[in-house]
């Protein structure tokens, strides 16, 4: 249920990208409605042509995502098909290829397409006659053989990504008013946005960004080695929100910025294990950089080993409210620094049973940031680490306080070697909590990281 819903989830943004600049009208609304009620979906077989493959809307580094079809009759429909199905069908079919298709959607907009966005009229511009109906592809028909639009890989929005350091720009191509192309020394191509914080990396001499992986999330792609990064804030425009609202459907990249220092200080979070090091950019104010707590043990080697006079080079995101490191190194060694996790990190960081805990409350962390007042995590008798959902957090925020009563019951994490842990803390994943004999259930996710 919860996969079927991603799914609908996905292809709504998938058929409407502008929507955040173009707002709402009752025509689009009704649109979006017939698209998501696929109970009401009638199923259709149609022969024609392909008259052009689809690629989340974008020319160059796309993740394949549909079909326009030619009809016997010279009419024009737009099929669409959830990218993660991409690869089931789109290695096998190209343009100006006969194919008999299957083919779902609203038995009214099958026939007739009530709104139009920038991007559909742009096509219809581009294709000289109008699209005249809209629906979602299910099988394909060709010469070849048959293909069902079927995932084929795992399901997954947070696309891995891999950092690529210091690689020569050999060539800058100006594509529109809006984009340009950077072409590199090792064969990757990167598109961009000309707007953002970042223009000056990008007209470096050589140039550090985060590679998506494109293999094994059933996505297909026309140029695989092209690549779609942010050059800076999001921005949302008639022409330019379609370029960032998918921009984590198979091409999650980003350029990785750097910095020089001479030394740095690590640092450790509540739970005691090392995530970040601060150290002063070029001589100027103190800042900091989070990394994932796992890469700690390298870092640390690296920083120490670093010679008085050598430079270290610090790669790194810049995230809305902190710069996360992706990489370090100076004159002899490199370290390549695991993505940051989500609040609990992995199922195979946690021993498989469950354990249960009870305790009075010894410290309260609270926030250093935007909410104060809200507290980020619990110790319990001065060797327990807790760390809970938000929404529990603010459901108990008035319950807690030190040396209050608190049972969990939860899942213990493992010591791992590549981490430094300066409190040793034992560390606890909650299922749930119980405070003043009221059961708070947490939401615990092990699996997802960025």
């Amino acid at each position: 249920m919860k996969k079927s819903l991603l799914l609908t989830i996905i292809v709504c943004l998938c058929l409407c990208e502008t929507a955040l600049s173009q707002g709402i009208s009752n025509s689009r609304l009704e649109q979006i409605k017939r698209m998501g009620r696929t109970n009401d979906h009638i199923t259709k077989k149609y022969k024609g042509t392909i008259e052009k493959m689809l690629f989340s809307g974008h020319k160059y580094g796309g993740a394949f995502d549909g079909i326009v079809l030619r009809l016997k009759n010279n009419k024009l429909m737009i099929l669409r098909l959830i990218p993660f199905r991409g690869e089931s069908i789109g290695p096998y079919i190209q343009e100006g290829q006969e194919v008999e298709v299957v083919a779902s959607g609203d038995k009214l907009l099958l026939n007739k397409v009530l709104f139009k966005d920038l991007a559909m009229k742009d096509l219809e511009q581009e294709l000289g006659k109008p699209i005249r109906g809209l629906g979602y592809l299910k099988q394909v028909q060709n010469s070849t053989g048959t293909y069902l639009a079927e995932s084929k890989g795992n399901l997954s929005i947070n696309t891995q990504t891999k950092p690529i350091l210091n690689v020569k720009v050999n060539e800058r191509i100006r594509l529109t008013d809006y984009e340009g192309m950077l072409v590199l020394e090792n064969d990757d191509t990167l598109i961009y946005q000309f707007s953002g914080r970042f223009e000056n990396t990008l007209n470096e001499e050589f140039i550090s960004y985060l590679r998506a992986q494109k293999e094994g999330n059933g996505l297909y792609y026309k140029n695989p080695n092209i690549y779609r990064i942010t050059s800076g804030n999001i921005k949302y425009s008639a022409k330019t929100a379609g370029f960032n609202a998918l921009r984590h459907f198979g091409f999650g990249n980003d350029l990785l910025r750097k910095a020089e220092i001479s030394s740095a200080n690590l640092i450790s979070a509540n739970n005691g294990l090392v995530n970040g090091l601060s150290a002063r950019v070029e001589g100027q104010k103190l800042d900091t950089f989070y990394f994932n707590s796992k890469s700690a043990v390298e870092i640390e080697q690296l920083v120490v080993k670093a010679k008085k006079n050598d430079v270290i080079n610090l790669y790194y995101r810049e995230m809305p409210n902190r710069k996360t490191l992706r990489a370090i190194s100076h004159s002899t060694s490199e370290v390549i620094v695991e993505p940051l996790s989500i609040r609990y990190g992995t199922k195979e960081d946690y021993h498989s049973n469950k354990v249960n805990y009870q305790g009075s409350i010894s410290k309260i962390n609270y926030n250093k940031g935007k909410y104060p007042n809200r507290f980020e995590s619990l110790i319990l008798d001065d060797s327990v680490y807790i760390k809970l959902d938000p929404i529990v957090m603010l459901s108990i925020l008035d319950l807690v306080e030190e040396g209050v009563q608190i049972q969990v019951q939860g899942w213990k994490r493992k010591k791992i070697s590549s981490e430094i842990d300066k409190a040793g803390y034992t560390i606890v994943a909650p299922e749930h909590v119980i405070v003043y004999n009221i059961k708070f259930v947490n939401r615990t996710s092990l699996s997802t990281s960025q």
